[in-house]
């Protein structure tokens, strides 16, 4: 579609809007599938006002998710000794934990770094359990079942339902695998 009838479209649906001609929320979904940017509806003004996604915002996100995988590489690829290993993995944590921390704050969707941070506890913990305790059964489910239970608190501390339902579950599962 060319330029000038996106604009002439987009034009007639805000008009459409303004003057109630059709209902809001139809008026914001044409908008959005019509504009380049996600459209978000000012409710006390009623006007709409647009959103870019810059690199700055996305940035900590990316970074989060691409944490996780730098983890493995860390620790499996790389011939970095045990005691750096643990501190960079560390460092990871921290940094997840302080980023959700502060995009709790800002209200912006922030369990993708908790998610990331216990997923590189539950890492370095399985890591720590290999080289000090050569994976003795015993240690390694007590390790399994605290990193389960990290998650519960989590769960409840920041009322974050898949984190309670993921430590549930890995509690049962690993009380099935002691059991069989």
């Amino acid at each position: 579609m060319n330029k000038l009838r996106k604009e002439t479209l987009i034009n007639e649906i805000l008009f459409w809007k303004e003057h109630n001609m059709l209902p809001g929320n139809y008026c914001d979904f044409l908008l959005a599938h019509y504009q380049d940017e996600e459209t978000i509806l000012d409710e006390n003004m009623n006007k709409s006002q647009h959103v870019k996604w810059h690199w700055k915002q996305i940035f900590p996100y990316f970074f989060a998710v691409l944490m996780f995988p730098l983890s493995f590489v860390i620790i499996y690829f790389t011939e970095f000794s045990f005691v750096l290993q643990t501190l960079i993995l560390t460092l990871f944590i921290i940094i997840s934990f302080l980023l959700g921390r502060y995009y709790t704050k800002k209200e912006v969707w922030h369990p993708i770094f908790y998610i990331m941070g216990t997923m590189i506890v539950l890492l370095l913990s399985i890591h720590i359990n290999a080289v000090l305790f050569q994976n003795e059964p015993i240690r390694l489910y007590t390790t399994l079942f605290l990193n389960c239970g990290l998650w519960l608190l989590l769960g409840r501390v920041f009322s974050l339902i898949f984190f309670s339902i993921s430590g549930v579950l890995g509690i049962l599962i690993l009380i099935g695998a002691l059991i069989f």
